[in-house]
């Protein structure tokens, strides 16, 4: 009877989904929901596919909103169309606070072209979480 060894495997982070790498900047904005519902103010990352914004408000995963944002080092401000494509709640270590992560749906091609200028040389944004804090991070293989 040969003897069973428990070893435990690291896995590797998840590749990051996004195809626009997120950049660590905080921005002022505006985001609003229909039409009037002022979301927040404050972006904590920005990439020409979508952002990360600081708020409390209360608001559903698909949801469209106007976004109005300053280009980081410059004093120009784009307008581009999104949704709500996730909203953090504060419950998880590590998290800062409530936010709303929003994906541009409609952006013009000169706005990209300028968020894309703006980003461009600007330090990556930090992840909120280790990669052993992701979920099945770490299992357990049984082999003889």
């Amino acid at each position: 009877m040969s003897a069973i060894k428990e070893t435990k495997i690291r896995i590797p982070a998840k590749p990051q989904r996004r195809a626009a790498r997120r950049r660590g900047v905080r921005v002022p904005c505006e985001v609003v929901a229909d039409g009037y519902r002022l979301l927040g103010t404050e972006a904590i990352d920005l990439s020409d596919e979508g952002m990360l914004l600081r708020s409390d408000a209360e608001i559903a995963v698909g949801q469209r909103v106007d976004v109005s944002v300053k280009l980081p080092r410059g004093l120009s401000w784009v307008d581009v169309e999104g949704e709500v494509a996730r909203v953090l709640h504060n419950r998880r270590d590590g998290d800062r606070g409530r936010m709303i992560g929003i994906r541009f749906r409609e952006v013009s091609t000169v706005s990209r072209g300028m968020l894309r200028g703006a980003l461009r040389n600007l330090p990556d944004a930090t992840p909120r979480r280790t990669p052993s804090e992701h979920r099945g991070a770490m299992i357990l293989r049984v082999r003889d």
